[in-house]
């Protein structure tokens, strides 16, 4: 939704494709019928809420999704125990899932994300989940606003060096 905001105030759109996935088959129909209870969509402080209000219809106490967002969006079941082989991301989103994983987990997760992250490319988590993230190919940054703003905590995947 916001790249399709932003999209719109732009001469040259910006042209992207998504992949999200989740190991529960149930969660992937929900997000691929685009189908959501009024609770799904609260108001939680963000600045960012007005970009949803283009693309809900609210209707019998449900929001449904515009179709052209998942245009771009290829939605599939995945585990994240499991490697992903086929593809490497500009960016990944990870929020709010990290912290209900044993360190051994969080461990093997994290490499799964770093090899699917391009170099220079991002990993954003929630931001009580940074605190605990240390990965060789992963270097922490920190993006600072000017309030009402918050800054913004990311991982950077590090260049990775020739072996000599």
């Amino acid at each position: 939704m916001l790249i399709e905001t932003y999209n719109k105030s732009i001469t040259t759109p910006i042209i992207y494709h998504i992949d999200a996935f989740d190991i529960n088959a149930k969660v992937i129909e929900t997000a691929r019928q685009g189908v959501y209870n009024t609770r799904s969509v609260r108001e939680d402080g963000s600045c960012f809420k007005y970009a949803m209000i283009p693309y809900l219809k609210e209707q019998n106490n449900k929001y449904y999704v515009d179709n052209s967002l998942k245009e771009n969006i290829n939605f599939f079941v995945h585990n994240l125990m499991d490697e992903l082989h086929y593809t490497q991301y500009d960016i990944v989103f990870f929020r709010n899932a990290f912290i209900y994983f044993l360190p051994e987990k969080r461990e093997r997760i994290l490499s799964n994300l770093s090899h699917i992250i391009k170099e220079d490319g991002v990993l954003i988590l929630g931001v009580s989940e940074t605190a605990g993230v240390h990965h060789e190919l992963l270097v922490q940054r920190i993006r600072k606003f000017l309030p009402p703003v918050d800054d913004v905590f990311y991982f950077q995947k590090a260049a990775v060096k020739p072996f000599i």
